[in-house]
């Protein structure tokens, strides 16, 4: 689930440079929050030119998941229900499902729970098909060290990734004669969060 920020860009980098496997993305939008949505989709539409010039890879346009909520641990439950749906799209048998969740991650400390979690979501959507497993490749990897991967890649492949990256929650209307939408606030928890290993938003 690709949603232009730190993680989930990481994850697909990742997949691109290190496996050989068929990638598909999805976008999960959050029916509330339709300012970030927009910046989403903005940082995805350079990201993903930006990604298959290294490796072709399929991104569902289309599909869009509609959710309401971001706290209470509700995200990673309504991220999972998503996933059961994208994982029937998708034919074959071996298919895992790619998670960005890294050390520090409020979900990361509760893993073995959502790990049971999909076990139960999985069973409950009454698919036979074997259930395809959560796959966490940066589970001990820290933000830092997925900045320091992404600005390595840049270097080696002479790219532009880090620059077009979204995290930021509360985002500021901007009106003016050359550019109309969102900047980051540059105050927000992920916003002080990526300004500490150097990740300057649009």
């Amino acid at each position: 689930m690709l949603s232009g920020g730190l993680d989930s860009t990481s994850c697909l980098f990742k997949l691109l440079t290190e496996t050989d496997d068929d990638v598909h993305t999805y976008y999960v939008k959050l029916e509330n929050n339709s300012s970030k949505a927009w910046c989403e989709q903005e940082s995805l539409n350079r990201i993903k030119p930006i990604a298959k010039g290294i490796r072709d890879f399929t991104h569902h346009d289309a599909t869009e998941f509609y959710i309401r909520g971001n706290a209470n641990g509700i995200q990673p439950f309504l991220w999972m229900t998503a996933s059961i749906f994208m994982a029937n799209e998708i034919t074959g048998d071996r298919k895992r499902i790619c998670i960005g969740y890294t050390s520090g991650d409020c979900a990361a400390s509760r893993i073995d729970e959502i790990q049971d979690q999909w076990r139960h979501l999985w069973k409950w959507s009454g698919t036979a098909r074997r259930k395809p497993p959560l796959y966490l490749p940066l589970l001990k990897r820290t933000k830092a060290q997925s900045m320091d991967y992404l600005r390595r890649l840049e270097h080696e492949k002479g790219i532009k990734i880090v620059e077009n990256l979204w995290t930021c929650e509360g985002m500021k209307r901007v009106h003016g004669p050359n550019f109309s939408g969102y900047k980051a606030c540059g105050t927000c928890e992920p916003c002080k969060r990526g300004l500490e290993i150097g990740l300057v938003q649009p």
